[in-house]
């Protein structure tokens, strides 16, 4: 009967002990999200949490809404003009790696801590970043094999966006809105985006006559320009040709990327109007200076005073930043010039920095319009 005994409490430990052990395999670290491969778009809730569907088409799933979000890697400058058009970003923004354009400058004026928060060095590594111990960490998708997937192997979230086009943009927006805990205000951002797009598409005369167009960017290096054009993919190509534009660089730029071409292309090609990028906000400088010189003298643009500088404030207004739609509206205001007032243009300007970005009036007139009324 003591035998017996002894053995039915062996088989009870056993038991418990086999429960206990099946129940701690079936549990995953708090640290480590829950990714699955999922063709959705759409941001689903869980019992515990929620997930969102990334630029990769991933399914990652979190119990709360991060709090500390470290920002790296390329499009980084962008990816936080984004994210500051959410009210909580600036409390949850924990780090962000350092450079690239002014974008700092401008978000001085949105979050007085913002400085602080550019302590990543540039190119940071996931080594960099994981002693940081960040709840979330946002990627450019082409970032993944390189920072991403180090990170994610250790436990640490990653959300990747892309940001490349209008599409794009929308998407990526409801992904941030999502991960913020601010689905109504991404909705909100998609549905004004649209609205202006749609009121400045309307602008857009069917009479292309004058309008045949080269945009490049030109960079100093050495005292030497270097002139490049944007893959026919590319976001600034897409708005030039969606405001009326013809581009006559198209042949030129059927590889990925910038294209470089030389002052004799562009002598070829010898457009009515001739559009000027500089990521240093030096554009103004460059243009006279090629008026100068030869063969760029004797354009037709030149004579007709019809190069122009891309504007920019902070950041230049071409790239997949949240202002896009701000380069695409000058786009249309210049090449159909007839169809739009200045004043109307200046009060985009004024509407948008105070609806995407909560500014005042006089923020907006101290601080942003001195910046672009040169351009219209």
């Amino acid at each position: 009967m003591k035998n017996t005994k002894t053995l039915l409490s062996l088989l009870l430990v056993v038991l418990l002990f086999s429960a206990c052990a099946t129940q701690q395999a079936d549990q995953k670290p708090p640290s480590q999200p829950e990714v699955a491969e999922t063709s959705s778009d759409e941001s689903v809730p869980t019992e515990a949490g929620f997930s969102v569907v990334d630029a990769l088409g991933r399914e990652v799933s979190f119990t709360e809404y991060p709090s500390k979000i470290v920002v790296a890697g390329k499009l980084r400058p962008m990816i936080l003009d984004f994210l500051y058009m959410f009210e909580s970003s600036p409390d949850k923004i924990l780090a962000v790696e350092a450079g690239g354009q002014g974008s700092q400058n401008f978000l001085e004026l949105l979050d007085e801590n913002v400085e602080s928060k550019f302590s990543l060095e540039k190119g940071a590594t996931a080594e960099q970043i994981a002693p940081l111990e960040p709840d979330l960490v946002i990627l450019k998708s082409s970032m993944k094999e390189s920072v991403g997937d180090q990170l994610e192997t250790i436990g640490i979230p990653v959300i990747y966006v892309d940001f490349e086009d209008v599409e794009q943009t929308y998407r990526d927006v409801r992904i941030l809105g999502t991960v913020l805990g601010e689905s109504d205000r991404a909705e909100e951002l998609v549905a004004k985006y649209e609205e202006l797009y749609a009121e400045f598409k309307g602008y857009v005369s069917a009479d292309t006559q004058g309008k045949n167009v080269v945009l490049m960017q030109v960079s100093d290096s050495d005292n030497q320009y270097a002139y490049e054009v944007p893959s026919v993919s590319y976001l600034q190509t897409f708005m030039v040709a969606d405001a009326g534009g013809q581009v006559m660089w198209a042949d030129a730029a059927q590889a990925g990327g910038w294209n470089e071409v030389n002052l004799e292309q562009v002598n070829v090609w010898d457009p009515d109007t001739i559009i000027v990028i500089n990521y240093q906000g030096n554009a103004e400088n460059i243009i006279s200076d090629l008026k100068a010189s030869q063969p760029f003298a004797s354009l037709k643009a030149v004579a007709n005073e019809r190069v122009l500088a891309f504007p920019y404030d902070y950041i230049s207004w071409d790239q997949p930043d949240s202002r896009w739609i701000l380069g695409y509206s000058w786009l249309v205001y210049q090449l159909n010039p007839n169809a739009i007032g200045q004043d109307r243009m200046l009060q985009e300007v004024n509407d948008f920095y105070q609806f995407f970005y909560g500014l005042d009036q006089q923020q907006v007139e101290e601080n942003i319009l001195p910046k672009i009324e040169k351009y219209y």
